[in-house]
């Protein structure tokens, strides 16, 4: 069945859910604020540094503090209640926010990479909690249609706070890029608190959730049992290994081959951001997919993204570069939400969100080691060889993970033919 988009159903869902659409205003704001900082913390980092070392430090504190939070933020949603932790996410990452203000010369670029980091921590506690908050404001038959309405505004934050913190920090500097982004947070909080107030009981507290080593070593379990987690593990990883080149290549691409400005960097962001929201709405009208086409769709987007990260890597123009971006943020969006789906599709539920929670620390601490080895060979061997061998790796796992499924899929129709005859 295809679904026709027309925001019927989530313009009645805001409307009419006064907690969904407060926490709907909260994640637009706080989320248009991170992405405005993160132009502001790049082209800090450039202007102090002009190292692409640094860009790849910077960007590894951005994922890295997933490894050790993502596990204990999905288990402490349990425990506490979820407004008021994000209420508290919102508010430390208010103070830590306002501490680059303070960063002012190379020497300090310690700062740069504690603040990045501690912001992370927060976010890592921010999104479990969101996530689990959904499910309990919403009917069931509601909670599709929120969690696509969530990705589809992912997407539209990043192209608008990619965009206007280029045009913020040209015209007015990263300080006050800086002072906004804390100032979404600061939003984000007022528009939770009264949520928080009228938070039920039954979502208050859980006082039977399993230790942190029972969830950790369940999830281990559900994985290891579940071929399509292991293949689709694979993927990820691989994706991974090769995006870290990608992650540091985008910055020196604008500043070293477009010879642009922040704003030109910002575009860059937005044209992925773009490509995100048109991934999301694609994929969000096709809901009949079978398990068999979805995994299908998985390698095929990765394939399409890592050719397109090895063209990026070889433009000349601005213009190419953005509608490159814009290739490889759709083709991100299908193969994230196919993953998503195939993990949910495939995993008790019960399990799902340790299964989520470890995947995505591994994937993330992998991401983080491979910006930094980025990082220190883009100055060796320059940005267009890094970004293509970065692209080449992602293209060799793509592969490696479309033939295990072509395998599997050939022994189905055996297992078929044999119980036939």
């Amino acid at each position: 069945m295809v679904r026709q988009w027309n925001f019927a159903g989530e313009r009645q869902l805001l409307q009419g859910n006064m907690q969904f659409r407060r926490l709907f205003y909260a994640a637009l704001i706080s989320g248009m604020g991170d992405w405005i900082n993160s132009v502001a913390v790049l082209v800090l980092v450039l202007e102090l540094t002009h190292s692409p070392t640094a860009v790849g430090i910077t960007l590894a504190m951005r994922v890295l503090p997933h490894l050790f939070m993502g596990p204990l933020g999905g288990v402490w949603t349990d425990r506490i209640r979820r407004t008021w932790m994000m209420i508290g996410s919102d508010l430390m990452r208010f103070v830590i926010a306002l501490g680059f203000l303070l960063i002012q010369d190379v020497s300090q670029m310690w700062g740069v990479y504690a603040l990045t980091a501690f912001l992370v921590v927060f976010s890592a506690l921010f999104v479990p909690a969101r996530t689990a908050y959904v499910t309990s404001i919403v009917r069931t038959e509601e909670i599709g249609r929120a969690n696509a309405l969530l990705e589809v505004t992912n997407g539209l934050v990043m192209v608008m706070g990619f965009a206007l913190g280029g045009l913020i920090v040209a015209n007015l500097g990263v300080s006050a890029a800086f002072v906004l982004n804390a100032l979404s947070f600061l939003a984000s909080a007022c528009f939770l608190l009264k949520p928080a107030i009228q938070e039920p009981p039954s979502v208050q507290m859980n006082v039977t959730v399993p230790t942190f080593r029972e969830d950790f070593l369940l999830g281990l379990e559900s994985m290891r049992s579940n071929k399509i987690v292991l293949t689709l593990l694979l993927l990820m990883l691989g994706w991974a290994v090769g995006g870290g080149a990608f992650n540091v290549l985008l910055s020196v691409m604008a500043t070293d081959v477009y010879q642009s400005d922040s704003f030109g960097l910002g575009m860059l962001y937005a044209s992925i951001g773009g490509g995100t929201v048109a991934g999301s709405i694609l994929i969000a009208k096709h809901s009949d997919l079978s398990l068999r086409k979805i995994k299908v769709l998985a390698g095929c987007s990765f394939v399409a993204d890592s050719l397109l990260h090895i063209l990026f890597a070889n433009t000349d123009s601005f213009l190419w570069g953005c509608l490159t971006l814009l290739g490889v943020g759709m083709a991100g969006a299908l193969g994230n939400t196919a993953i998503v789906t195939l993990i949910a599709k495939t995993t008790p539920e019960d399990l799902q969100g340790r299964v989520f929670s470890i995947t995505n620390s591994l994937s993330s601490s992998v991401l983080a080691l491979s910006m930094v080895a980025a990082g220190l060979l883009v100055p060796v061997i320059g940005p267009r060889l890094s970004g293509t061998l970065g692209g080449g790796l992602i293209f060799l796992f793509s592969l490696s993970y479309s033939a295990l499924i072509l395998a599997e899929s050939r022994k189905d129709v055996i297992r078929r033919d044999t119980h036939a005859a």
